[in-house]
């Protein structure tokens, strides 16, 4: 049997984005894909697709992939969704390097960025350039609305909020205990993504001005070739150690790049930057495999679009 790639949560835009990676790449492996939903869009682009239990009920996640690594020769995981990043994290003697390749961040760079107020601590230790930011309920009404409320854990922008007065951050308050207050940077039309691979000794950036659709995900993107943003990964990627990868969201006002927060995973651009020849999904599996990458953009313009696709299944 073909050595197999397996991709959890390709129902979700990250998932559903790195299947198209492997697709693209056309290499000599078997790609197995599982979701909690039995017929999530992207089964169509891999070779297997298997339902899975929630990574949140533990046992029985666990036993799923114990059974596929033995019966699938399971050489690459790639968990799609921050649930399962959280899993493999918890449960890394499991799966050696030896036996399989679970593709996560290491463990002090998870727990540093699926915090956000923990990564506002590390931006300000490194000097990098970021938006003022507060423990909610610190806060009071003495703070300069608008401002943005945000969980202190979580991705994307469930959860997230714009509060213009002191009552609605008191009603934030008990909605969200755990929560942080950011300061508003007003410019939406200057904020862009950046997605950083580094593979502890070379480091490679791309970036793209982004508008947001439907559940936070970035809906168009326009490629961007900015100096500072490629200055601002490079920082990011040293100052924590980078092996792996990194998806950085920056806001610009008045002239400057503040970064809003860090996510210490693929994101839901992954297809956008392997378009553009930016190739992180690969270069990681690559990088398990003891191969060096090497970046030069495909294009030096253009823009792309995410749109909305029906996908059908048990035709009869």
């Amino acid at each position: 049997m073909k050595k197999t790639i397996l991709v959890t949560g390709v129902g979700g835009d990250i998932g559903e984005g790195i299947c198209k990676c492997l697709r693209a790449r056309r290499t000599r492996v078997r790609t197995m894909g599982c979701d909690i939903e039995p017929n999530p869009a992207c089964a169509q682009w891999m070779d297997v697709q298997v339902q899975a239990p929630s990574a949140r009920q533990v046992s029985p996640y666990r036993h799923f992939i114990d059974e596929l690594v033995k019966k699938e020769n399971i050489r690459f995981i790639i968990p799609g969704s921050d649930p399962e990043i959280l899993f493999f994290d918890r449960h890394r003697d499991l799966w050696p390097p030896n036996r399989v390749h679970v593709l996560i961040n290491d463990r002090s760079i998870l727990k540093t960025f699926m915090d956000k107020w923990s990564a506002y601590q590390f931006f300000q230790r490194h000097d990098l350039p970021t938006v003022k930011t507060w423990g909610l309920q610190e806060t009071n009404g003495t703070l300069k609305f608008p401002l943005i409320v945000k969980p202190r854990k979580g991705a994307g922008s469930r959860g997230v909020a714009r509060v213009d007065g002191a009552q609605q951050l008191k009603a934030w308050k008990i909605l969200l205990p755990d929560g942080i207050v950011q300061r508003y940077l007003s410019n939406e039309k200057e904020e862009y993504t950046t997605g950083i691979f580094s593979n502890g000794t070379k480091t490679a950036a791309i970036s793209f001005r982004r508008q947001l659709g439907y559940n936070g995900v970035s809906r168009r993107v326009e490629y961007v070739d900015e100096p500072v943003l490629r200055h601002l990964a490079l920082q990011l990627a040293k100052a924590c150690g980078l092996v792996g990868v990194l998806n950085m969201q920056t806001r610009k006002e008045a002239g400057r790049f503040f970064i809003l927060e860090v996510n210490p995973r693929f994101s839901s651009t992954v297809y956008f930057r392997h378009k553009f020849g930016f190739h992180d999904v690969g270069w990681w599996i690559d990088y398990c495999s003891g191969k060096d990458f090497h970046f030069i953009p495909k294009f030096h313009q253009g823009i792309g679009v995410r749109h909305l696709e029906e996908s059908f299944f048990n035709l009869a």
